[in-house]
């Protein structure tokens, strides 16, 4: 499963420090979690997105990871990251279900035009 973000703000580095420590912590809880990639420069090849980061994780299975996203735990994250950033999320399964699935949560339209940035991915 994989999960993508993305980020920006006014103070977006006090508020990704905040947000990525707290949800590090709850993320290193889930059994067989991996954080795959966090690219704050990433090269887009086809469309028109431009996301300032793309973050990228891994769980072992789908429900694992939604029960995560839609958690108690969680969703006061959700509304800190936000409160600083526009982001895309997806999960998909990974191989038609046949291994771990992804969390996806993509950066892309800041609130701040002037002011950008990324993501914990998360």
């Amino acid at each position: 499963m994989l999960w993508k973000i993305a980020i920006s703000v006014q103070s977006i580095e006090e508020v990704f420090k905040q947000y990525a420590a707290q949800a590090d912590t709850i993320l290193q809880e889930v059994p067989g979690f991996r954080n795959l990639s966090l690219d704050d420069r990433p090269k887009m090849l086809e469309g028109t997105w431009k996301p300032a980061m793309i973050v990228v994780h891994e769980f072992p299975d789908y429900e694992i990871a939604q029960k995560l996203y839609y958690s108690d735990a969680y969703a006061p994250l959700i509304k800190l990251r936000q409160s600083a950033t526009k982001a895309n999320s997806q999960l998909s399964r990974k191989l038609r279900e046949l291994g771990p699935a992804v969390l996806t949560i993509r950066k892309s339209v800041p609130l701040v035009e002037s002011i950008m940035n990324p993501i914990l991915v998360h």
